[in-house]
């Protein structure tokens, strides 16, 4: 493998890798860890690879549809989830990134509660004198027909 097949390659590992100089100079020479170790403390740093980074970047962003700002954000949302201390961060955490995916949890729809409240008329009572309270049961009942039936 020459130099810039392995500077490439490198580069690759590095998208894979997540960044990670020594994880992806063990991806690029996994049985030799000697030699990993040697390209990740040698490039990491190197314009030729940063270079191929960017433009491997670039590819995946056009061909993915995301930028750089979409996948830090996603990349930052992830770490929230994963690192929250309670459980309403962690919630919380994971409803924002739904939101930004996309899937945002559809709301509930309203649930209307109907409270029916029957109509009573009141009337003294009147337990000791039957005829008393049949008659003013009925005066009453004549003056609420008479009141319905006025026209004010």
């Amino acid at each position: 493998m020459t130099e810039s097949e392995e500077k490439a390659a490198f580069a690759q590992a590095m998208i894979s890798a997540n960044m990670n100089p020594l994880e992806a100079g063990q991806l690029v020479h996994p049985a030799n860890f000697n030699r990993a170790a040697q390209i990740a403390s040698m490039w990491h740093n190197d314009a030729e690879v940063k270079a191929m980074i960017a433009e491997l970047k670039k590819a995946e962003i056009a061909e993915s549809g995301k930028d750089d700002d979409d996948v830090y954000l996603e990349e930052k949302l992830k770490q929230a989830v994963e690192s929250a201390d309670t459980w309403r961060d962690r919630i919380r955490a994971i409803e924002i990134y739904a939101e930004v995916k996309g899937k945002k949890k559809k709301e509930a729809p309203s649930q209307n509660v109907t409270v029916l409240i029957p109509k009573v008329i009141a009337a003294s009572d009147y337990s000791t004198d039957k005829e008393k309270w049949e008659s003013d049961l009925l005066a009453q009942q004549r003056e609420l027909q008479n009141v319905s039936r006025s026209k004010h």
